[in-house]
């Protein structure tokens, strides 16, 4: 891992455009697409939903996002990213130990989230903050040149989607 890098944490209450455009590039740049800033705006105005955005100390810049919400007992993550050039410097530990205390807080007795099988940096993060596997949705994630409603793979497959979880509350 390189050297890790400082960064506020800030959950974001009230999302003003300057916090959805952030989350939007974001998603832009780790998955080559982003939700749509109506349908962000949505999610994020919704009961149980919560924004999480780690910033730099260097220039307030966002550097990585956390999408979660609650359903009854359960919270998910809908979505995670850092920024290419801030990956492996320990930034998602922070991010999911506070989501871990907004689920708790919110009545959740676990934590959802899913990632890409062949994603080993997530995967190592994700363990090393309990999560462990669950289940498997196959074929979940298209090939990174396909569209979203289909088009060229370019010979490569789908990547399976690992379901992860890890138990929140008082006594993890």
């Amino acid at each position: 891992m390189a050297e890790p890098l400082a960064v506020c944490i800030d959950r974001i209450v009230e999302p003003g455009d300057a916090d959805i455009h952030a989350v939007a590039a974001l998603q832009r740049t780790c998955f080559g697409r982003d939700w749509g800033l109506q349908s962000l705006r949505e999610l994020m105005t919704a009961a149980h939903a919560m924004m999480l955005l780690a910033r730099t100390g260097r220039d307030g810049e966002a550097v990585s996002f956390l999408l979660a919400r609650t359903l009854h007992d359960e919270a998910e993550v809908l979505a995670l990213g850092v920024h290419e050039g801030e990956r492996r410097r320990g930034v998602p530990s922070g991010l999911l130990q506070e989501c871990q205390r907004w689920a708790a807080a919110e009545g959740a007795s676990r934590l959802l989230l899913e990632v890409a099988e062949t994603n080993e940096a997530a995967r190592e993060a994700y363990r090393a903050r309990g999560f462990s596997e669950v289940g498997r949705r196959a074929r979940y994630y298209a090939p990174l040149n396909e569209t979203p409603y289909g088009g060229a793979t370019g010979g490569r497959r789908a990547t399976d989607a690992l379901i992860l979880c890890a138990l929140v509350g008082p006594s993890n």
